[in-house]
C-alpha cells in the first residue's frame, strides 16, 4: 500500500499531529416513521420520524415538501414539529382524499421528492447543509540499532556481490525492512487512539470492514469466492459510484479461487489468447470487468503472512483468515481532484519527520571525531530512524471486499 501511494503521488505534508477534512453526505435524504399511523381513514398523519429535530427549522423536512411512502403514495408536508427530540411532520395528500390503510405503515421509509408552494406564497425556511467532519493522527513510527565494536568488526557469513561484509550492515538492512513493515501494517490495520502523548493512526481495514463503512460480500470459504459474489460486489460499487477501475488485494486462496471462477472464460472464450505462447498452459487473470468496473487482482503477501495474522484455519463470523480475503479500494479522486487515500506526513518548521535517520556516535574508530573526541563512552554506535504519519482515507464507501465467515 505504502509502495503504491507513493507512486500515484498520494501523500503531503502537514504541521500538526492531528488532521481533519470535510465529507459532504447525501443532502437529500430519507427518513424512518417511527410512530403516528393510526386511526386510518384519516384526512392527515402527525409522523414521529428518525430524524433528530434541531435548529429552528425542527429538522430536515419542510412545510411544502413532498414525501413518497414504500408503496409509492405522495403526501404533502403542512406543519412540522419535534417530540422527544426529534422531528414531527403532518402530511396529507394532495388532493385532500383520507390517506388510508396500505398508503403509509410505521417502520416504513419515506423518501423526499420535491416540493409544492400555493401562488403568492412566500418563501420557504431554509435548510442549512453542512458536512461531516472526518479525523486521524499521525503516528510516530521507530525503529534503531545499538552495534558494539566488537560486532562492527565481526564478519558476517553471508556472500555479497564484492565480498563478505560486516554483520552490522546485515542488521541494519533488517530493521529498515522491519521498519517498513510497520508502516505498511499500520496503514492497513491501524486504530484511532490517544493514550497520554501517544497517539495512534486509523488504518483502511478499520474504515471499510470493522466500521462497517465499505462494502462487503460474505461467503463461505469451503465453496471459494465465486463470479457471482465479484458481480454482487460490483453492483455495491456501481450504487456508491466508486471508480471505474479498483485495486483487488487479495490473499493466495482468495487469488486462487478467483483465478478458479474465471475458468469458464479461458475455456470458452471472451478472454485475449496468444499471451503465454504455444507451448503454455493455464490461468493467469488479472484483471475482471463487469458493468463497466475493472478489477485488477494483485496478490498482497501481508495477507499471508502467519506472523502477522496469526488465524489461519476455518474462517468464522469473528475470526478472519485473510489467506481468503479480496480487499477492493477506490484509489480515485474525489470532485476536487483529491485522492480518496494518501498518506500524510510531518512537516513544519522543525523540518520533515516524513523519515529521519541518524547516527549517534561513539568511542568505536569509525565514529569518533578528531581522533581524540567522542560523542559518548559507548563502545561502538547507534542507529535511529523515525517517522511520523498517517493515513487520510476518504469516502471509505466506495471501497469493499470480500470476506469468509465459514
Amino acid at each position: 500500500m505504502t509502495s503504491i501511494l507513493d507512486r500515484i503521488g498520494a501523500g503531503s505534508p502537514i504541521p500538526n499531529d492531528t488532521f481533519s477534512w470535510f465529507v459532504q453526505d447525501r443532502t437529500r435524504k430519507s427518513a424512518t416513521v417511527s410512530s403516528g399511523v393510526a386511526g386510518l381513514p384519516a384526512a392527515s398523519l402527525v409522523l414521529v420520524l428518525d430524524t433528530v429535530s434541531t435548529g429552528a427549522d425542527l429538522g430536515y423536512y419542510l412545510v411544502g415538501d413532498l414525501i413518497r411512502t414504500e408503496t409509492g403514495i405522495v403526501l404533502v408536508v403542512t406543519a412540522v414539529g419535534q417530540s422527544g427530540g426529534f422531528q414531527t411532520i403532518t402530511v396529507a395528500k394532495p388532493d385532500g382524499t383520507n390517506i388510508v390503510t396500505g398508503n403509509i405503515a410505521n417502520a416504513e421509509k419515506i423518501g423526499h421528492l420535491s416540493n409544492a408552494f400555493a401562488e403568492g406564497s412566500t418563501g420557504p425556511n431554509g435548510r442549512f447543509i453542512t458536512p461531516n467532519e472526518e479525523y486521524n493522527y499521525t503516528q510516530i513510527f521507530r525503529r534503531g540499532i545499538k552495534v558494539s565494536g566488537s560486532a562492527l568488526d565481526a564478519k558476517s557469513y553471508i556472500e555479497l556481490p564484492g565480498g563478505k561484509r560486516s554483520w552490522y550492515f546485515q542488521s541494519e538492512n533488517a530493521m529498515f525492512s522491519e521498519f517498513m513493515a510497520d508502516i505498511e501494517r499500520n496503514t492497513m490495520f491501524g486504530v484511532r487512539a490517544v493514550n497520554g502523548t501517544s497517539k495512534y493512526s486509523r488504518g483502511i481495514w478499520d474504515r471499510v470492514v470493522t466500521g462497517t463503512e465499505g462494502q462487503i460480500q460474505n461467503f463461505a470459504s469451503g465453496a471459494g469466492i465465486t463470479e457471482t459474489d465479484l458481480q454482487a460486489l460490483v453492483v455495491k460499487f456501481i450504487r456508491q459510484n466508486s471508480s471505474n477501475e479498483m485495486i483487488g488485494l487479495c490473499g493466495s486462496e482468495a487469488m486462487n479461487d478467483i483465478h478458479v471462477a474465471l475458468k469458464s472464460y479461458a475455456v470458452n472464450g471472451s478472454v485475449n489468447y496468444g499471451s503465454y505462447g504455444a507451448n503454455l498452459a493455464g490461468l493467469n487473470f488479472q484483471e475482471y470487468n463487469y458493468m463497466g468496473k475493472n478489477l485488477k487482482f494483485f496478490h498482497y503477501a501481508l495477507f499471508d503472512d502467519d506472523q502477522t495474522l496469526t488465524y489461519t484455519t476455518t474462517p468464522t463470523a469473528t475470526k478472519v483468515n485473510f489467506r481468503h480475503v479480496a480487499l477492493f479500494l477506490d484509489m480515485g479522486t474525489n470532485g476536487n481532484g483529491e485522492n480518496l487515500i494518501s498518506l500524510r506526513y510531518r512537516d513544519g518548521d522543525g523540518g520533515s519527520r516524513k523519515m529521519i535517520h541518524k547516527l549517534l556516535p561513539g568511542m568505536h574508530p569509525q565514529t569518533t571525531q578528531a581522533g581524540a573526541f567522542a560523542a559518548s563512552s559507548f563502545d561502538g554506535y547507534e542507529i535511529q530512524i523515525l517517522s511520523e504519519q498517517g493515513v487520510k482515507f476518504m469516502l471509505p464507501n466506495r471501497s469493499g471486499a470480500l470476506i469468509p465467515t465459514s
